[in-house]
């Protein structure tokens, strides 16, 4: 019988023969990936099972190697991506990004493009009609873009309309509950608290109630409008993973917009309150027009914020459209010491106003139309710090 040792069987014609381990990993760690990566995620040696002799290390299968390699090499790849936005837009061919306010960036200037666009690069206009403080300085926007800025402006008329439009569903659809048995049953109490219910709806309704505080949103609106045109904007906004997540906005534009809000504010509460004190008119069908965003000062500040600072630019829902009548013609104030303020004192008010930026009182500087039924927003807190100073003068030419 032959004693020498076994041959192994050739492998097959055209069959590839396996590598063993140890050469696949050394291979495996001399590839460029490797080097790349194992920067990263080293490998980690692991303990193979203790024999009687001692205590020995092997290396990860080549499979595991691999898998761990591609995982962090693609983490490689993402990271840039993820935490420099800002960066990337700087590196896209157009260095300077004063232009590119991301609150904006679907009307970045792009070039062979649509012309209602910011500009590329700031430069001084001098018939810029919706935002005229940015006449003579540096400025990203152009009149072309002006058409946009009339669409969204009117979209946020739409959308606070619509909040009326609802609340008056809601009222008649209170109305309709006296031709129900529960009304005719109900007592001379329930009646009471329902007629109480149907006068808080006319008082919201009526636009001395609600007028002053809408226009002071409209006066918010186109002052973010115009904030488009700031070419100083990074120097106002907050920034997180490359997303801005904050406007700087000035503190007194929150008390101002408080101060024109505060009655409609209290109205609304009244008229919340009122229906869930009546049994009757709790019981109509409609859903109840949400106004928390008045419940305080804080409420609307925040809500103003997240809906209309970083949101601008947007467009209203199915049921603010079918809600609002079509967009009226855009008419377009100019107000007469804009035209005649000098470039450098209206330099000298945005230097003011680069830290932190005053929506409002932008607003009430811009061309747009921010009446509301004939009311314009006015600063109510400094009309009542000037009264009791007027007062003595007031009472003196009465005596006289």
């Amino acid at each position: 019988q032959a004693t020498g040792p076994k041959t192994a069987a050739g492998p097959k014609s055209g069959a590839v023969a396996p590598r063993p381990r140890a050469v696949a990993a050394a291979a495996d760690m001399a590839s460029p990936l490797y080097a790349t990566v194992s920067a990263v995620q080293p490998v980690q040696l692991r303990p193979r099972r203790r024999s009687s002799r001692c205590h020995r290390f092997q290396r990860p299968s080549s499979t595991s190697l691999m898998r761990a390699r591609l995982v962090a090499a693609a983490a490689l790849v993402a990271a840039p991506a993820v935490v420099a936005p800002v960066a990337a837009a700087a590196g896209d061919g157009i260095g300077d990004t004063r232009c590119r306010n991301f609150l904006f960036e679907a009307h970045w200037f792009i070039r062979d493009g649509s012309l209602q666009t910011l500009t590329e690069a700031p430069g001084e206009h001098t018939n810029l009609r919706l935002c005229p403080a940015f006449n003579g300085i540096e400025s990203c926007c152009q009149q072309t873009l002006e058409e946009e800025q009339s669409l969204h402006f009117n979209y946020w008329r739409q959308i606070l309309t619509s909040k009326l439009q609802h609340i008056q569903a809601n009222k008649a659809a209170t109305q309709r509950i006296q031709e129900q048995d529960v009304f005719n049953a109900a007592t001379p109490q329930d009646r009471q608290q329902f007629h109480w219910a149907l006068r808080e709806y006319d008082t919201v309704l009526d636009p001395a109630g609600h007028a002053q505080c809408f226009a002071a949103l409209l006066s918010y609106t186109a002052g973010m409008l115009c904030f488009a045109c700031d070419p100083r904007w990074e120097d106002k906004v907050q920034f997180s993973i490359g997303k801005i997540i904050r406007v700087r906005i000035a503190e007194g534009t929150c008390t101002n917009l408080w101060a024109s809000c505060e009655r409609f504010a209290g109205l609304a509460a009244s008229l919340r309150q009122a229906v869930l004190d009546s049994r009757l008119a709790v019981q109509q069908s409609t859903p109840m027009e949400n106004l928390e965003m008045f419940i305080d000062q804080e409420a609307l500040c925040d809500w103003t914020h997240d809906a209309i600072a970083l949101h601008p630019f947007t467009t209203p829902g199915e049921a603010e459209r079918e809600a609002t009548p079509p967009l009226p013609e855009m008419s377009r104030r100019v107000a007469a010491a804009a035209s005649e303020t000098s470039a450098g004192e209206r330099h000298e008010e945005q230097q003011r106003l680069w830290q932190n930026f005053d929506a409002v009182k932008a607003g009430k500087a811009s061309g747009f139309d921010i009446s509301w039924d004939g009311v314009v927003g006015t600063d109510s807190a400094a009309t009542r710090q000037a009264c009791p100073r007027l007062l003595p003068l007031a009472l003196a030419l009465v005596a006289a």
